[in-house]
């Protein structure tokens, strides 16, 4: 989980923003049994800093996929 993180904060970069700018972040995961591992990787990458967030189940995404990310970041 700590890969799309490290991702996100290049994609972020890329628009002079990190990921201090995140105002709203969506999870949606493959399975519930992700959900501590998308927690903690989340609350670890914004420094304990809390934002509002909502986590999906969403058994249709690709079945590679553990989770996708729709994250809202204001400059």
């Amino acid at each position: 989980m700590t890969e799309i993180w490290s991702n996100l904060a290049r994609i972020l970069a890329s628009a002079e923003m990190t990921v201090d700018n995140i105002v709203r972040i969506t999870s949606y995961l493959r399975d519930p049994a992700y959900a501590d591992a998308n927690a903690t990787a989340r609350v670890k990458a914004l420094g304990g800093r809390a934002v509002p967030t909502t986590a999906i189940v969403a058994q249709t995404l690709a079945e590679d996929w553990l989770v996708e990310l729709e994250v809202i970041a204001v400059g």
